[in-house]
């Protein structure tokens, strides 16, 4: 009896029993090519900034890991301090720290650990894309040879100091992914799709946002190929939702700290910033290792090397030729994407060549890559692919969207010096806020790099195919002349320097520093310099000892203030010690004294003075003690972690004052209470409530007296609760004091003005403030119209939104000027935090233009910004939108 059985295509088969052996081969060919990087692993690191840090935050993350914990509390380092939420300034690296944990709970240097785990994930982003390439169909050695494209491609070499960027094997795992969805739609593979995505993003989480910017260009050729999946719940709906849950699983509690440090502007990224890190069209074709077969075209870089070599551009472009130009004759939609591409790239060619013209085919080709990638679109809806080809399609689509957001907000030309917007770009940008929070745009052109490479290895087969069997030799020659001309042109241009860390193990001030009775904080100077500072983070600060600076994705405005007041020829030693002061634990300084290059010597004993003792000092570094302040003053603030503040809530101190004083206590912006200072020192204390904590700025302790009274503040510290007692409740409402900086209530001289804008942002009034028109500044030659705003933010935010307020000037209907300032500059620094639903005051000087006529009288507006520029319309009460609000203020010009 006979049956017909449906069976199943066999899927292309990935043999990983092989994996490890070109594991080892690819790490071999990184170690050859960077060589003699690797001849000394545990104590020398790459002559540049990034190795010494990247080692201490993968040490950092190891041991969090090894203490028992899946992230650092409060995602806290021992750096930044008092800022919590440091760990997040940067890169996770979190599945790289659960390969080192092993290592460093072994005993190994940390600096051999980083410089093994470096490797070994570099050379896994090679097996990973060899396996997508073993999904497609392509065998035997083809596949491990586009591994090693993948591997040693100068973009890679080129990024050789830069941990972050070699933990890339999550993007060919995805691709990996896709390919087998396609072929054989299931539950594991969109699942494995997730477990991809979530890898690289814990990695490295720029490559990993970029990547959901390009992963829709696989769902039309998905879809197109098979209609039918639409209608299935099995193969696609269920895929997909359990691939959705997944990757929400596990990314939340990784990813979310992110969200929030973008939301609250930490990690706000400027247009400015953004084209300091992006490509020009001809850095493609750049030349960046030691042998170059092309002139030198003049063309910004960004960050890396985008150069594919000589070798890799020409099987890349025979296999792209071979497999795409019998479709695009056949296809309508093929042949508009590939018109429109090629004028595009025409124009790129044409803006570095024809000077006098460069600005027009600027305009023309950002105009052209707008619909070259909307005409991808339809090009990708091609029926009958087969699977390998519709992923393949998808690549290609994602590779020349990667191509054109690389460029950043502006198409340039370093030769011509034309610059036009990048129309695709500044629409994304626009769109999707995500975007904000990333700077190096010239990542996007990873998504081309994997399409060349995919290219090159099914064009190198094609080329062999076509080569004639006899004489034997002749594929084998070519062969060896090819890989010879390929990684010819990866070896980096100069021999990669090193440099040793050196070993401060010996020194006896940092050993005084760790014979401090309980906690203290360490400020290790000179501060600036990014080579000093990680090795400064690696050596001296570790993993254990608390220090106020470092260098990473970011600077919280308090570190950065007190990075300028010590430097030891522009800055202010008085003001330094006051703001080091503020800091409990009490605080340190730690003068390293070792010459180096980029540094004039500076003497620190010098610039403190008398308001600094030296504890302890050796040949190479000096430790100072900051004397307490002893002088009354109306204000003392003291500055507290979250984990200090939430492990202790207790605050101790004790309190004097020349004549009786009523002095207040507020705790982030939260009057708690008030304590009678007399001329005899009486000690107090005062418990905080948890609801009052804020995650990702300094707890604040404010004294301040009633009337400005002078008063000392001393021997302040934090305890733990007596045990049983309870956590006390937030306070009630408490009257509004003059030093608070927000208000219950809009003051009486303020005019109202309720306007809603998204985010949970209202303007609620406004006024001109006392003193008519202020005086020119030494910064600003022209007078100014003070005025101030008040501001309701919604009750979660901990610091203001990024946005920007732009006062100006209007005339009938026409707006004459507007002068926009960063919300942050405008508000009070008093005004801490911006929550709890009282209104915050923002002052702004509003400019008194001098061509304006004597005697001419203007109207004021309000419009508010964001951090692009770009305008933010609000609502009035009764629903109506408000572009432009008008102050009921009016302004005569008078020139004094």
């Amino acid at each position: 009896m006979n049956f017909n059985v449906e069976t199943k295509p066999a899927l292309p088969r990935v043999p990983w029993r092989r994996a490890p052996l070109l594991l080892l081969a690819y790490a071999a060919a990184i170690v050859l090519l960077t060589w003699p990087w690797l001849a000394t692993p545990a104590t020398r690191v790459f002559d540049h900034w990034d190795p010494p840090f990247h080692a201490w935050k993968l040490a950092f993350a190891a041991r969090t890991i090894l203490g028992g914990h899946v992230l650092p509390p409060y995602g806290n380092t021992n750096l930044y301090y008092p800022n919590s939420g440091a760990f997040f300034y940067e890169a996770l690296h979190w599945p790289q720290a659960v390969f080192a944990a092993p290592l460093l709970a072994c005993g190994l240097p940390e600096v051999l650990v980083c410089h093994v785990t470096l490797v070994f994930f570099w050379a896994l982003s090679g097996v990973m894309f060899w396996a997508w390439l073993r999904a497609l169909g392509l065998r035997g050695g083809w596949a491990a040879a586009g591994g090693l494209f993948f591997t040693a491609i100068p973009y890679r070499m080129s990024y050789a100091v830069e941990f972050n960027m070699q933990l890339s094997f999550g993007l060919p795992l995805l691709l990996f992914a896709l390919a087998r969805f396609y072929q054989r739609p299931a539950v594991r593979y969109a699942a494995l799709g997730a477990v991809a995505w979530w890898l690289q993003a814990t990695s490295e989480l720029y490559q990993a946002v970029f990547a959901l910017f390009a992963l829709p260009f696989w769902l039309p050729p998905l879809l197109a190929r098979d209609p039918s999946l639409l209608r299935s719940w099995r193969r696609f709906w269920l895929p997909l939702l359990a691939a959705a849950a997944l990757c929400a699983a596990l990314s939340l509690p990784f990813l979310l700290p992110y969200a929030k440090t973008l939301g609250d502007g930490t990690l706000l990224r400027s247009l400015d910033e953004m084209r300091l890190h992006a490509l020009e069209p001809f850095a493609w074709l750049l030349p960046a290792g030691r042998f170059r077969f092309l002139p030198q075209p003049a063309a910004h870089t960004g960050e890396m090397s985008v150069y594919p070599t000589v070798a890799l551009a020409a099987v890349a472009l025979f296999g792209l030729l071979s497999h795409s130009l019998a479709a695009a004759r056949r296809r309508p939609a093929a042949r508009l994407f590939g018109v429109l591409s090629f004028l595009a790239v025409l124009c790129l060619l044409l803006l570095h060549f024809v000077r006098g013209a460069a600005v027009f085919f600027a305009h023309a080709a950002s105009w052209l890559l707008l619909a070259a990638a909307a005409a991808s679109l339809p090009w990708l809806c091609r029926r009958n692919r087969s699977p390998e080809r519709a992923v393949l399609s998808g690549l290609g689509a994602a590779a020349f969207f990667g191509f054109v957001m690389a460029f950043g907000p502006g198409i340039r030309d370093a030769a011509t010096d034309a610059s036009v917007p990048n129309r695709l770009f500044l629409l994304l940008h626009a769109a999707t806020p995500a975007l904000s929070g990333f700077r190096v745009v010239s990542r996007f052109s990873v998504f081309p790099v994997l399409a060349l490479c995919t290219a090159a290895a099914f064009g190198l087969r094609d080329a062999a195919r076509v080569l004639p069997g006899r004489p034997r030799f002749l594929r084998p020659a070519a062969a060896a002349i090819f890989f010879a001309l390929f990684l010819a042109e990866c070896l980096p241009a100069l021999p990669l320097r090193t440099r040793p860390v050196r070993d401060v193990s010996s020194s006896a001030a940092i050993a005084a520093f760790d014979a401090l009775p309980g906690p203290a904080v360490l400020a290790v100077v000179p501060m600036g310099e990014r080579k000093l500072d990680s090795e400064h983070m690696l050596t001296i600060e570790r993993h254990d000892r608390l220090g106020v600076w470092a260098w990473g994705g970011t600077y919280p405005r308090w570190t950065l203030e007190l990075k300028d007041f010590l430097d030891p020829y522009k800055g202010d030693a008085a003001e330094a010690v006051s703001r080091l002061r503020q800091l409990w634990p009490e605080a340190c300084v730690l003068e390293d004294r070792r010459p180096f290059q980029r540094l004039v010597p500076a003497d620190y004993a010098a610039f403190f003075g008398p308001l600094a003792e030296t504890v302890a000092e050796d040949p190479e570094f000096r430790l100072f003690r900051i004397l307490p302040g002893t002088a009354p003053a109306a204000e003392a603030v003291r500055l507290v972690r979250i984990d200090f503040a939430a492990d202790r809530p207790r605050a101790v101190f004790t309190l004097s004052a020349p004549s009786p004083a009523r002095v207040w206590l507020d705790f982030n912006g939260v009057p708690l209470g008030a304590f009678d200072a007399a001329p005899e020192p009486a000690a107090f204390f005062a418990d905080i409530p948890a609801g009052l904590l804020v995650h990702h700025l300094p707890q604040r302790y404010r004294f301040h007296a009633e009337g400005d009274a002078p008063f000392v503040l001393s021997g302040f510290r934090l305890e733990p609760l007596p045990e049983g007692a309870p956590r006390p409740e937030p306070p009630a409402a408490r009257p509004d004091l003059p030093w608070l900086g927000t208000f219950s209530a809009l003051p009486p001289a303020a005019a109202p003005l309720a306007v809603r804008y998204p985010g949970g942002i209202e303007l609620c009034g406004a006024e001109l403030r006392p003193g008519g028109l202020l005086p020119p500044t030494p910064s600003l030659t022209l007078w100014t119209i003070p005025l101030r705003f008040y501001f309701r933010f919604r009750g979660s935010g901990e610091t203001p939104p990024a946005i920007r307020l732009a006062p100006g000037y209007t005339l009938g209907d026409d707006i004459l000027y507007k002068c926009p300032v960063p919300l942050r500059a405008a508000v009070d620094a008093n005004a801490f935090p911006f929550s709890a639903g009282r209104l915050v005051a923002a002052d702004v000087a509003l400019p008194v233009l001098g061509h304006f006529p004597e005697g001419a009288v203007y109207g004021l507006l309000l419009d508010l910004q964001t951090s692009t520029g770009r305008r933010i319309s609000g609502r009035a009460p009764d629903g109506a939108k408000v572009r432009h609000a008008a102050l009921p203020f009016q302004h005569t010009v008078h020139h004094p």
